[in-house]
């Protein structure tokens, strides 16, 4: 047998191997693979989109045959080029700012990268058909969001797409795209080349399409917040139809607890070596536009494609955990993500759960409580009011007195016995006034008073580093009175709520009293009470989904302070002035 019928064979048997896998295609079903290229530019009021694709998908899809050489010809590839219009307009999804779809065009179609005699069937992968896609969008483009299904509606072999999200020529996104997820890009997001820059925009959350995972470790608790694509979820734990497209209020608030719960249930946790019983802090759903997830977004319908869910899940420790460990039991549902473990003040570390490693363990030792440690057991850490000790003068004075006046009564002159008995009485009378005068309340001193207030000031805040009502009750009845107890206690409290319902770890890190001046209370002196009008700064820190909020405020108030029974007192406190005097946030590393 010679060479051509050789060849011949060679290219019957190629022909057979095509027809084979193509017949396994069909027109808008599942195929192999498709590998697109998207450039997406958004402009002020439109948004177009590039997108390079490549031969093989048109022959998949529509059934092409080659040519006796294997050639899929250049007018046949550019006819069903034009056919492939409908389809990228159906199984494309470009939406707007409010996540509605939008409507486009197909611009126009690029098949300069096709050689003239065409396509050779081993170079399907090898070449490009360029086409445009025009989207006009209602209003300025604030957020844009792609998704695609090149692979049919049920897809055997996810089809994947790379994209580039583009701003004035300058590059701001990258994202790949598969048929179960949405990409979702800001407007203004700063360039990919610009990491800090991205990462003061959006708090460390830059990928709206990840699953970000934030585990504290902590002396009053382990809090697992995980902040999750509402398309991602659903894909696992269903809560919204997906041709519904976009989530009420009415549905937020009737899965809300049942996501709380699905997370709960999933996460179990050890904290040396005992169960912990999980709590749901908080469960909300976050449009695009939330960039800072540190208190609860305001009720509204989301998107299915660009929202967010937040969860925090708390689980209490009794003491300041030194062994900590957390299993995910999810899969594998969702299959994978990764977490930053965040344990007391040590450095960031990383873990990836996994179905074959799905539990993350951590030991080390717990530092001194700081709520604890702050507090001065000691009653008489002030000293009470001072007292005037009786001068010797005094006694002396009104023994000289005594004596006189019982020498005059045994004195028969005259003169004499005069004398005496005047001058006794005027020595007694002295003497026992300058008794009476030491004996009177001695009114506090500045240094004095100033160590009081200091120490009850600082009680003060040594309630608020406590974690439960009863330790912060306890914490400020050292250091204010039965009558202004309960009032302030309601006010820390309710203050401590508010933290709490930001999700996050709260810490008071300095306070420091800037001036404070004595006043005398009812316009007269006294040893055992005072008022004082003060002036100090509060700065406190408030930690979650991996950032961290420094705040700082100035105070001006008015104290009134008692010595009573159980000691130095604050039995009346009036507000006067309260500004926020710094602001900032940024990334624990």
């Amino acid at each position: 047998m010679g060479p051509a019928p050789t060849q011949a064979i060679a290219r019957g048997l190629l022909a057979l191997l095509t027809a084979i896998a193509l017949a396994l295609a069909s027109p808008a079903g599942a195929h192999p693979i498709s590998l697109t290229e998207a450039r997406v530019h958004i402009a002020d009021d439109e948004i177009v989109v590039e997108l390079d694709v490549m031969p093989e998908d048109l022959v998949m899809y529509y059934w092409m045959r080659p040519d006796e050489r294997f050639l899929f010809r250049r007018d046949a590839l550019a006819q069903q080029a034009e056919v492939h219009r409908h389809f990228l307009l159906r199984y494309l999804h470009v939406r707007g700012s409010d996540g509605a779809r939008l409507d486009g065009t197909v611009e126009s179609i690029d098949l300069r990268d096709l050689p003239e005699e065409g396509v050779h069937f081993e170079d399907l992968m090898a070449h490009t058909i360029g086409f445009t896609l025009r989207y006009p969008h209602p209003g300025p483009v604030e957020f844009v969001t792609l998704s695609q299904n090149f692979d049919g509606d049920d897809p055997a072999i996810p089809a994947e797409m790379t994209a580039t999200f583009f701003r004035d020529g300058v590059a701001i996104d990258r994202a790949f795209i598969t048929h179960s997820g949405a990409h979702t890009t800001p407007a203004d997001a700063p360039p990919i080349d610009d990491e800090q820059a991205r990462e003061r925009s959006f708090f460390g959350v830059t990928n709206y399409s990840a699953v970000y995972s934030y585990i504290y470790i902590q002396p009053g608790e382990v809090r697992h917040e995980m902040l999750l694509p509402l398309l991602t979820m659903n894909s696992f734990f269903p809560v919204v139809d997906r041709e519904a497209e976009r989530m009420t209020v009415d549905r937020q608030r009737e899965v809300r607890a049942r996501v709380g719960e699905y997370f709960a249930t999933n996460t179990r946790v050890l904290i040396d070596g005992e169960p912990a019983e999980a709590r749901v802090d908080r469960v909300d759903f976050f449009g695009p536009e939330i960039r800072d997830f540190h208190t609860s977004p305001p009720e509204r319908e989301v998107s299915l494609y660009n929202a967010r869910v937040g969860v925090i899940l708390s689980f209490p420790a009794a003491s300041p955990p030194e062994r900590v460990e957390v299993e995910w039991l999810a899969f594998p549902d969702l299959p994978y993500f990764r977490s930053n473990i965040y344990a007391y003040d040590e450095d960031r570390r990383s873990f990836a759960f996994n179905p074959i490693h799905p539990e993350f363990v951590w030991e080390g030792s717990a530092p001194d409580d700081p709520a604890r440690a702050a507090l001065s057991p000691a009653p008489d850490a002030v000293p009470p009011p001072a007292r005037r000790s009786v001068p010797p003068a005094a006694i002396f004075f009104m023994a000289v007195g005594a004596a006189f006046a019982l020498l005059g009564l045994k004195i028969d002159k005259s003169g004499p016995r005069a004398a005496f008995l005047v001058g006794g009485p005027i020595a007694f009378a002295c003497g026992g006034a300058l008794w009476l005068y030491t004996a009177s309340p001695k009114p506090i001193d500045e240094d004095h008073a100033d160590l009081v207030f200091t120490r009850l000031h600082t009680l003060m805040y040594d309630a608020l580093a406590n974690r439960d009502d009863e330790a912060v009750y306890d914490a400020l009845a050292l250091g204010v009175s039965d009558q202004l107890l309960e009032d302030l206690f309601l006010g820390v409290v309710s203050n401590l709520r508010m933290m709490s319902e930001a999700g996050g770890t709260r810490r008071i890190d300095r306070v420091e009293i800037l001036k404070s001046e004595l006043l005398s209370p009812e316009g007269r002196a006294s040893p055992d009470r005072f008022a004082c009008r003060s002036e100090w700064t509060v700065e406190g820190t408030l930690e979650h989904w991996g950032h961290i909020h420094t705040l700082k405020n100035r105070y001006r108030a008015r104290f009134q302070i008692r010595h009573t029974d159980e000691g130095w007192r604050i039995t009346g406190f009036d507000p006067i002035a309260e500004e926020q005097v710094e602001v900032h946030s940024r990334l624990r590393r």
